[in-house]
């Protein structure tokens, strides 16, 4: 029987739509098969066990990664905590000079639990990364949770895997700061607020009250949680038919009562760290300065373009990278198809707060907006938003592995159903290279994610240059303990310029050089950026406040000589070397006594950081080798 090109063209046609429906139909059923036969339970611990295995990798290097500055602060309020004041509400630092230093700071969580646990093992900074390790299982953990609430249960897994190989999760889940703490709790709040919208349940509601409480005392900038709650609460009050009237009332009446009183507990504790801050030195409260109504930063913003390429290169660079940022982008897209096609069809049930992670993301573009030098400058915070970038990852990755099962399934139940005329060798070869051909880029695309991720992430904490610096600083911070009385004050100038990693290693009371609230003092520079007049003011003012050694590393001497310093040549005609290396120099600012003779045996730099630099010149500068 003959029949025409037109009708050829509307059968075919019929046909695709009804294969294509028969292929999602098998899709479903075979994912959920497959599902029925792994327990989703042993997946998540597989992805667990991987995650703190790559978070244990040199858990117990020092400080001398990047945020060095932060984390000796902080683990400095952990020993604090620990040796002197056990009030979590006066945290305490080293690196302003003897007395009551105490810091306007956040609220102190995983740094108290720390100083607990040094009363059984005694002041390490394993315990601090050890502490952080947990919260970031912990936040791990409640993705799951949250991001099936939210979608389904084998998105929640690749979303947990995404966020046990991201290098920037690895990354700060292991260091001594409070973001791990933070994000953990962010994650558990945003998974107790789903469970009550979704349950009613008092419970769930108390573990949210505690959870949000304690997210935004640990870190204030962690409130842009606020934007997906309040989706999520607008979204409960306008559906239909999930419960009663006067029950949703009750419900969005507490949620309310609970957030209130969440951001006056924030308020309160806030002011009185701006107290602190006031009237204690080093009279800084942090953060202070960089913010959109701080005096000059608006008009910074406009010249630096909003910082937008510092932070957008940060993101992709700890977070991102290509292929995750592409899934992000699909999983925007979809989602935002997916909440246009339930409106019409009525939501219900989960599909309420499907858009959940991207009102995550912008919640962060606010803070971007009134506090991107923040960021430039503490892109610690950029790890707020990498459970969203997780989730949404694995939502779009999911899909497109979905639209490319279903496109191979409807294609072939196409070709079998056409006429023996058209399924000749050659087009069924031709069927095939069609498959070959999207199913190639997207293998490809997987196992590039997946490797890169997790050779990145072995790489980055130890080997990169910065970190190499940095093993002066921590050389130099034992050099000062081994030439120092128990109560001599100490002054340190490190690689960075008021980085306080070396009079935190030292284990004793000092200052920076130049001091923190000295008014010369410039944030992230080296010794060579100030005048030599400057130099040697703030060192006679340090010296009449008690100083008794001055340590600088080898990267600030090389660019003290590059430049033919007065200060450096003051500094050795007046002072007594105690002692001089490859890694620093110590200087004795008081006349020399009888122990300044004594020789100690001081770390050197690990093999492989040494073997690693041979070549470039280790302990001079970057912007120096060669010269």
């Amino acid at each position: 029987m003959k029949i025409s090109l037109n009708q050829l063209l509307l059968r075919l046609r019929s046909g695709a739509a009804d294969h294509a429906r028969q292929a999602t139909i098998l899709v479903h059923q075979y994912s959920r098969v497959f599902g029925h036969v792994i327990s989703s339970k042993l997946v998540l611990i597989a992805i667990l066990a991987l995650a703190t295995v790559l978070r244990l990798d040199q858990i117990d290097q020092p400080l001398v990664s990047n945020h060095s500055w932060r984390q000796a602060s902080t683990a400095m309020m952990a020993k604090n905590f620990y040796q002197q004041n056990r009030n979590i509400f006066y945290p305490k630092i080293d690196w302003a000079g003897p007395g009551d230093t105490y810091n306007g700071r956040e609220f102190q969580v995983g740094t108290y639990i720390a100083s607990l646990i040094y009363r059984f093992t005694g002041i390490s900074v394993l315990v601090g990364r050890l502490v952080s390790v947990a919260f970031g299982i912990f936040s791990i953990t409640c993705l799951y949770y949250l991001v099936k609430n939210v979608w389904d249960e084998w998105y929640a897994l690749v979303a947990c895997l995404v966020m046990a190989i991201s290098p920037g999760a690895v990354f700060y889940d292991r260091q001594f700061l409070p973001d791990p703490v933070v994000v953990s709790l962010s994650v558990a709040c945003s998974w107790r607020l789903i469970g009550y919208l979704a349950h009613a349940s008092y419970r769930n509601l108390m573990w949210f009250a505690l959870s949000f409480a304690l997210m935004g005392l640990a870190k204030i900038t962690s409130l842009i949680i606020l934007v997906p709650i309040a989706y999520s609460a607008f979204m409960f009050a306008s559906s239909d038919g999930i419960t009663t009237r006067e029950e949703k009332i009750i419900c969005l009446r507490n949620l309310a009562i609970v957030v209130a009183i969440g951001i006056a507990v924030v308020a309160t504790y806030y002011s009185w760290a701006a107290f602190l801050s006031n009237h204690y030195p080093p009279y800084h409260f942090a953060g202070q300065g960089k913010w959109i109504w701080s005096n000059g930063v608006l008009a910074e913003l406009l010249s630096q373009k909003w910082f937008l390429k510092t932070n957008l290169l940060g993101l992709r660079h700890d977070f991102l990278g290509p292929f995750l940022a592409y899934f992000c982008f699909i999983a925007i897209v979809l989602n935002t198809l997916d909440m246009r096609s339930s409106r019409r069809d009525g939501m219900h049930g989960n599909k309420l707060y499907r858009a959940y992670f991207i009102l995550w993301l912008a919640g962060m573009f606010l803070y971007v907006l009134i506090g991107s030098k923040h960021l430039s400058t503490d892109a610690n915070n950029l790890y707020l938003v990498m459970p969203s970038l997780a989730a949404l990852s694995a939502y779009g990755l999911i899909r497109l592995l979905k639209l490319f099962a279903v496109t191979c399934v409807a294609s072939s139940l196409l070709f079998k159903s056409l006429p023996p005329i058209l399924r000749s060798k050659r087009r069924v070869s031709l069927v095939r290279f069609y498959n070959l051909i999207l199913g190639i880029p997207m293998l490809y695309i997987f196992l590039v994610f997946s490797k890169g991720l997790l050779v990145t992430t072995a790489s980055r904490p130890m080997l990169s240059r910065t970190n190499v610096y940095k093993y002066q600083d921590y050389a130099l911070g034992l050099a000062l303990r081994d030439l120092s009385a128990k109560n001599d004050l100490v002054i340190a100038a490190a690689t960075i310029a008021a980085d306080p990693i070396s009079i935190y290693y030292s284990r004793r009371v000092g200052w920076t050089f130049p001091d923190y609230g000295s008014p010369i003092i410039k944030w992230h520079g080296s010794l060579d950026s100030y005048s030599d007049a400057d130099l040697i003011y703030e060192l006679h003012r340090l010296v009449s406040k008690g100083g008794k050694l001055l340590g600088i590393s080898a990267s600030q001497l090389h660019r003290l000589k590059h430049k033919d310093s007065d200060f450096l040549r003051v500094l050795t005609k007046k002072s007594f070397a105690v002692f001089n290396c490859t890694e620093y120099s110590v200087f004795s600012l008081v006349a020399p006594s009888a122990s300044g003779d004594h020789v100690c045996v001081y770390p050197k730099i690990p093999r492989e950081i040494s073997k690693h630099n041979t070549s470039r010149g280790f302990g001079k500068p970057a912007d120096l080798q060669g010269q």
